[in-house]
């Protein structure tokens, strides 16, 4: 009888031993390198770097995405010879910055009302 029982404890330990590690898993575990469609609203990258005719600094378009909105804004940063990042415009949406020739002016494109124009 002792060899039946011994049997049987484990025959159920093996048929349970699989099932309670299940129970022993609250949630799967999220793992934080896969990116979700939501991610992209933390996402900035930068376009369309102009460096000035003397090489002092470098302006660029700096787009982020508006989780309110759900669309995407660009704006215009410059980067000096130091390395800092200085937004232009005081944050109006602007894109495709061109430096004059002498360097002290920047050409860009905004649209107001939908219509695009070069200031």
């Amino acid at each position: 009888m002792n060899k039946l029982f011994a049997i049987g404890l484990l025959v159920v330990g093996f048929a349970l031993g699989p099932v309670s590690s299940l129970v022993a898993q609250d949630k799967p575990e999220i793992d934080d390198s896969i990116f979700r469609p939501r991610d992209v609203f933390e996402l900035e990258y930068a376009s369309s770097p102009q460096i000035a005719p003397d090489g002092s600094r470098i302006i660029y378009s700096r787009t982020h995405f508006d989780i309110m909105t759900d669309s995407s804004k660009s704006e215009l940063w410059m980067i000096d010879e130091d390395g800092t990042h200085l937004p232009l415009l005081g944050g109006q949406p602007a894109g495709s910055p061109r430096w004059s020739p002498d360097g002290t002016r920047i050409a860009y494109v905004t649209s107001k009302d939908g219509k695009a124009q070069i200031h």
